[in-house]
């Protein structure tokens, strides 16, 4: 993983915690479980079903996913700062050197 990568997927995982939180704040402020329990065998409203299902797929994100790609972020990072740049075949100067030995 390339730096640039690497601190991207690092940032998109701290943006899905941050979701998490700020959703977690909305829910509880709107008490939206009470809201979706208190419908009963009616349709509950629109905004707190939407507000619960969007909690239930940024809470994965955020506990699921997000813990892999900082830590996969870090190790990336460090082994950067340590070894240098990766070597190989995505790296268009690392083919042009190769072209040119060629």
């Amino acid at each position: 993983m390339t730096r640039r990568r690497a601190l991207i997927v690092g940032v998109l995982a701290l943006l899905a915690i941050g979701a998490h939180e700020v959703l977690l704040r909305a829910m509880a402020h709107g008490h939206v479980a009470h809201v979706l329990l208190g419908s009963s065998n009616a349709m509950p409203p629109l905004g707190a079903t939407v507000l619960a299902a969007s909690l239930v797929v940024v809470r994965f994100l955020a506990v699921v996913v997000a813990p892999g790609a900082l830590l996969a972020s870090v190790a990336s990072l460090i082994a950067h700062a340590l070894v240098g740049p990766p070597r190989g075949a995505g790296h268009a100067a690392s083919r042009q050197r190769r072209d040119r030995a060629a």
